[in-house]
């Protein structure tokens, strides 16, 4: 039997979709990985509304670190402007009709809440209805969200969809021509780039990632989830390919 890993950050309700929504996996055998994810996903990125205050033993309110602080809050807006470069030069490459699909207003909660991982319509431009030069742009855009490891742990994960197709003997289809498709994966923007508010998100099968700006500064980036199907490939030599082995 063929074994799933993954990882994920998200909010109690998308906790509850994604442990019930499909019936892969039972919600016993996901495993949460905040620690992980923040290897992945970078900078910790400040909450929308201020932390409660946290009393210690000691009666003592718990103290930031100024210089900390400041430095995560000059990394947070350093990426949302490279964010905000990198999507605006994606979008003046589309076509009108392929910038009616990929760009929405801000904020289209409707649309802009719903998040999936499994290999459905996500909503947005698909890699695969891009040029070379779009999917290019596309990638650069996604590597401004992650870290390095994340970035690498997205491409490997939408290059399995390939050894999942062979895997399940290239039938698979959920009323697609192709059911595992590694150029299925969904672009949209919410908003203008570089606007007080605007938001972004990428995903398809095993990712979904969403990320919220708002005065110049990265301030959401959930949910965010990473799965590998197969969690175990067999690559030459006697180590197998284990995207998510961290969250093992």
């Amino acid at each position: 039997m063929r074994q799933q890993a993954v990882c994920h950050i998200e909010r109690a309700i998308a906790r509850n979709t994604c442990a019930h929504s499909s019936g892969w996996r039972r919600d016993d055998e996901i495993m949460h990985c905040d620690a992980l994810l923040r290897d992945l996903v970078l900078p910790w990125p400040r909450p929308l509304c201020k932390a409660s205050q946290v009393v210690l033993k000691s009666k003592r309110p718990f103290q930031t670190n100024t210089k900390t602080e400041e430095k995560r809050m000059s990394d947070g807006r350093s990426i949302a402007m490279r964010m905000a470069e990198a999507a605006q030069g994606l979008l003046d490459t589309l076509s009108s009709e392929q910038r009616r699909v990929a760009q929405w207003a801000f904020p289209s909660d409707e649309e802009r809440r719903l998040w999936f991982y499994t290999p459905t319509d996500h909503g947005g431009l698909t890699v695969g209805e891009m040029s070379p030069t779009q999917q290019q742009l596309t990638m650069r855009l996604l590597a401004t969200g992650l870290s390095r490891a994340g970035f690498v742990t997205a491409s490997t994960i939408m290059g399995l969809e390939n050894a999942l197709d062979e895997l399940e003997g290239w039938r698979s289809s959920f009323g697609f021509d192709r059911g595992r498709n590694p150029t299925r994966y969904y672009l949209r923007v919410f908003g203008t780039p570089g606007a007080d508010t605007w938001s972004w998100r990428f995903g398809g099968h095993h990712i979904s990632i969403h990320h919220t700006l708002i005065d110049g500064e990265l301030r959401a980036f959930t949910p965010c989830f990473f799965g590998a199907d197969p969690a175990y490939a067999p690559l030459p030599g006697p180590h197998p390919l284990r995207t998510l082995a961290g969250c093992e």
